[in-house]
């Protein structure tokens, strides 16, 4: 599903990663009553998913999340390393985010001119 869709908190694998702050996962999404997207899923042939929150110092940015075609257990190893990739992915973001503030304060332009062609030394 390529779409935008929004998720209220505690709603679907997103907002369940959302209020918790934390990875989640779910074994088979077809048969959890808690996953809106199930008839696409069962359709698309998907049934494991897990999903974790990017947070940044500025607080919680989104939600990552992945499917596979196999109903999974849940594993806690790969759930506790994708919140740390979450807090670092969060990390660049905001830094990202700060690099184009400044720039955009010093009133830099957002294209920098291209190097002349031609070079004459003197």
């Amino acid at each position: 599903m390529n779409q935008r869709i929004t998720f209220a908190p505690g709603v679907g694998l997103p907002g369940r990663v959302w209020s918790e702050v934390r990875a989640a996962w779910i074994s088979d999404v077809v048969q959890d009553p808690n996953f809106p997207r199930a008839v696409s899923a069962a359709k698309d042939g998907l049934h494991g998913a897990f999903g974790f929150p990017i947070v940044g110092p500025s607080g919680f940015l989104g939600v990552m999340e992945f499917f596979s075609p196999e109903i999974r257990k849940p594993d806690e190893d790969v759930l506790r390393m994708f919140d740390a990739i979450g807090g670092q992915v969060g990390q660049f973001i905001d830094r990202k985010r700060a690099e184009a503030e400044l720039e955009h304060a010093k009133g830099w332009p957002r294209r920098r001119p291209r190097p002349s062609r031609s070079f004459s030394p003197t």
